[in-house]
């Protein structure tokens, strides 16, 4: 009834019987010349059993029993085998290479490589406590990708990555942090402040003033179709103002200024009037009837 059990990466159990009662000890090595053996256990029985210690994990040894009766005569079994299990993993992976990226005013990309297959996850928020995890992704990788969203545009953020082995041993990076960008601008100029000044017969001068910087062009003509246009100022200022001139005299005007910001965003106001004044008369008198 030899038997190897109870094995692990460093020991093993070895149980067996004798028809009388004998003492107990075993020989064993990673060969068959042995070179081991337990400390004899002298106890006369029937039922032997002796743990091996401080073996190699993932290694074949072989061994082979000796008993003892009380009258001194010595059995020695034939050779038997038995494996070890691999070691336990107790050590954590290796986390490098931790870098944002695709960074906009409300998402980024966490990207990070571990020295071993392991799953990911990031915490993040505007302090060390962080505050906010996201989903963990279970899929054991070396090559880690983690996409946070929902962020507040030109905020500074602190984040670090953390990868669990298929043992459950955990690694946790350090401290990392990166910045969103500005929101969008997607609102345009607001105009307020529309007047017309220094009207002629032949010109005017329209200013008005917007919330942003922007540029500054007017629509123009004798009706609300308006035709005619300034030449566009793409200087971007909050204080505007455009010269209108060829104008005919004593004639009412419609017209509507234009500005653009940086980013693109348009504002164009609503309808206004201006009348021209009556044309200089430049014209002598005509002289008759002279008596």
């Amino acid at each position: 009834s030899m038997a190897a059990g109870n094995i692990t990466s460093s020991s093993a159990t070895i149980t067996w019987t004798t028809d009388e009662a004998s003492s107990s000890q075993v020989e064993y090595g990673t060969t068959t010349a042995y070179g081991s053996q337990t400390t004899l256990n002298s106890t006369l029985v029937t039922g032997h059993s002796q743990t091996i210690s401080g073996l190699a994990s993932s290694a074949t040894y072989n061994y082979r029993v000796k008993s003892t009766d009380a009258a001194g005569n010595i059995a020695s079994s034939g050779n038997f085998t038995f494996t070890t299990s691999a070691a336990p993993d107790t050590t954590a992976p290796a986390i490098s290479s931790i870098s944002s990226s695709s960074i906009t005013s409300d998402s980024t990309t966490i990207i990070w490589t571990t020295s071993e297959a392991a799953s990911s996850q990031v915490e993040y928020g505007t302090t060390t406590a962080y505050g906010f995890t996201t989903t963990l992704s279970s899929t054991l990788m070396t090559g880690h990708s983690q996409t946070l969203s929902s962020l507040a545009a030109s905020t500074i953020y602190h984040y670090r990555v953390k990868s669990t082995d298929a043992a459950g041993n955990q690694a946790v990076s350090g401290d990392n942090t990166f910045t969103t960008s500005a929101a969008t601008d997607t609102t345009a100029p607001l105009i307020s402040g529309i007047t017309s000044s220094g009207i002629s017969s032949t010109g005017v001068v329209i200013t008005w003033i917007t919330n942003e910087a922007a540029s500054s062009q007017v629509e123009y003509g004798t009706t609300t179709v308006y035709g005619s246009l300034s030449a566009l100022n793409s200087t971007l200022v909050t204080s505007h103002s455009q010269t209108l001139s060829s104008l005919a005299a004593s004639t009412i005007y419609h017209y509507r200024v234009k500005s653009t910001d940086a980013a693109g965003n348009q504002a164009v106001s609503g309808d206004n009037t201006f009348t021209t004044s009556a044309a200089t008369d430049t014209t002598l008198p005509v002289i008759s009837s002279i008596i």
